[in-house]
């Protein structure tokens, strides 16, 4: 995953790694997911990816990116 939230790329991208080699991986052509936002932090809870900026969480990142309204602990 590669979030730009600049010019001219703006935007989510998922890169896959088809054959798993990952000291000389050959990429698939990267899909974007969604749009891009500044200080994204991907984390792992119980094997479960959490996606976060500084102050939201985006629990179905998986689904829909970073387009969804996220979930605000405050």
């Amino acid at each position: 995953i590669v979030v730009c939230p600049d010019a001219p790329y703006n935007g989510t991208y998922f890169f896959e790694n088809p054959g798993g080699d990952a000291k000389s991986p050959v990429f698939k052509p990267a899909k974007r997911l969604s749009q891009g936002t500044p200080n994204v932090t991907p984390s792992y809870v119980d094997g479960k990816l959490i996606v976060m900026t500084p102050a939201a969480e985006f629990p179905n990142f998986t689904r829909t990116g970073l387009t969804t309204i996220p979930f605000n602990e405050a």
